[in-house]
């Protein structure tokens, strides 16, 4: 999903403006939070993509602010790592169009704050493989922007959901076996995906795992397991109240969803308005006023940009 503000990359806020930016080199600029609080030497690495070439190394403290610099027209692999915490990976790339660069005035800052949630053992870090987001340049903006691939709320309650699948399975070695496996072998595999091992599920593993999921927000996922319990039938009543329970959250989730996605757009309108970028400001208004068609202060928005483009 697309997020043309920093504010959810990655729990990402605007800040640390004071570092400044010129066209020689692409900035990002934040600072590293690790889960808990936790004070420990952070490492941030880049590469360029699809090599082993190391392009970037700084060691940090957690919240210490950073600025990173980034040459333009390149591809890179930012790591963030700390003992102990699982690392966090993102894809920056700095490639603008050399017609568009010869108009750009100014390339400011790019705001991050990233989080690292604490390991647990037994918890695979397959996960964290793939990279959680892109950073790129986009041209109607005329601004670097962010598409987010992997949630930190989704990343958050994956680890939990698993941590209490393995504490399930070390209270009774019947329930789920292979998580119990995976418990009691120091880092051995814990399979990601539940869904790999449908067939050989019986009723009751398929109910413990639905509830962990459900206890861990993983919502749709949890239907899914409600629903195919349904089908090993034993308590019809309880699978298909739970089923209802999870269809509520998940619309809910939804509707949490479009407000932040609403508030993201509001302020991209406002920040182009104050850039006297009023065509491009009433495009974003525009597009803000479909997902919420009775917001007046939209509608105002929009007619102060057509003020302003006629002028």
């Amino acid at each position: 999903m697309k997020k043309t503000l920093s504010i959810f990359l990655f729990t990402c806020v605007a800040c640390f403006a004071s570092y400044g930016q010129t066209n020689d080199f692409f900035t990002v600029t934040g600072k590293v939070i690790l889960e808990n609080g936790v004070d420990r030497d952070i490492v941030i690495s880049a590469i360029y993509k699809g090599t082993n070439d190391i392009v970037l190394k700084k060691y940090l403290k957690a919240n210490e602010p950073f600025a990173l610099k980034f040459e333009f027209n390149k591809q890179y692999l930012v790591e963030f790592s700390c003992v102990d915490f699982y690392k966090k990976s993102i894809n920056i790339d700095t490639h603008i169009d050399d017609v568009v660069m010869r108009h750009i005035d100014d390339i400011p800052p790019f705001p991050m704050i990233v989080s690292l949630f604490q390991r647990v053992d037994g918890v695979d870090d397959k996960f964290t493989e793939s990279p959680v987001g892109k950073v790129y340049f986009d041209e109607y903006i005329s601004g670097f922007i962010a598409d987010v691939y992997t949630r930190d709320f989704d990343i958050k309650h994956f680890i939990k959901a698993e941590k209490l699948k393995i504490e399930k399975a070390s209270d009774n070695p019947n329930k789920v076996p292979s998580a119990n496996a995976a418990h009691k072998a120091s880092r051995i595999e814990v399979r990601t995906s539940w869904l790999a091992r449908r067939d050989e599920m019986s009723y009751q593993d398929y109910i413990n795992t639905a509830d962990s999921l459900y206890d861990a927000r993983m919502y749709n996922l949890a239907r899914f397991f409600y629903v195919h319990a349904v089908k090993k039938c034993k308590h019809p009543a309880y699978c298909n109240k739970q089923i209802v329970r999870c269809q509520k959250k998940v619309e809910g989730n939804l509707k949490t969803i479009k407000k932040q996605e609403l508030l993201v757009l509001k302020s991209m309108g406002d920040s182009l308005f104050n850039s006297e970028k009023y065509c491009k400001a009433r495009f974003v208004f525009q597009k803000a006023l479909l997902k919420a068609p009775l917001d007046k202060s939209l509608v105002k928005k929009i007619e102060e940009c057509n003020k302003q483009i006629i002028k």
